[in-house]
């Protein structure tokens, strides 16, 4: 018989410790999820969401000659969210190096929830949890499990478990 790892284990202690929601007004679906909001939106200053035309280019600046367009190209991508996901997962499939890297570096970024419209504290938590001991794990996953963003702390968990 396989013993749960020390975060999975953890990861039930904090959820069993988690008080009963009290009866209260109804919660919106972004109350109830916490800060962590499932679908994208637009960036401050950004009018709306990039076209499929508009993700492609930004794609294809990933490996423009200046660093300047390189790094807006990751900006734009990165602040598109989920709608840039399928075109990123094919730009890790380029023979460009830095295509490769830098796509690889945003879809790292949303696989851990980190998004245009994510917190700072939450981030902050995020790599605290990825860079952190088991203790500073535990802090962190119970930072997050008092903010409510427990799709967080699975995704968290999910990283060790394939780590391990």
């Amino acid at each position: 018989m396989t013993l749960p790892s020390a975060p999975v284990l953890l990861f039930a202690a904090l959820l069993a410790g988690q008080a009963a929601p009290q009866a209260s007004a109804p919660q919106t679906p972004a109350q109830q999820t916490g800060i962590e909001q499932t679908e994208v939106q637009p960036a401050k200053g950004q009018q709306a969401p990039l076209t499929d035309e508009e993700i492609q280019q930004a794609v294809r600046q990933l490996s423009a000659a200046s660093f300047s367009q390189r790094q807006e190209a990751s900006e734009r991508l990165w602040r598109a969210g989920r709608a840039a996901e399928p075109a990123l997962r094919q730009a890790v499939e380029s023979s460009d190096r830095e295509v490769v890297f830098r796509a690889g570096l945003i879809l790292e970024q949303f696989h851990f929830g980190i998004f245009a419209d994510t917190p700072p504290q939450i981030i902050a938590l995020i790599e605290s949890y990825r860079g952190g001991d088991l203790q500073a794990k535990e802090h962190a996953l119970e930072r997050l499990r008092e903010r409510g963003a427990t799709s967080t702390m699975l995704r968290l968990m999910r990283y060790d478990s394939i780590r391990a």
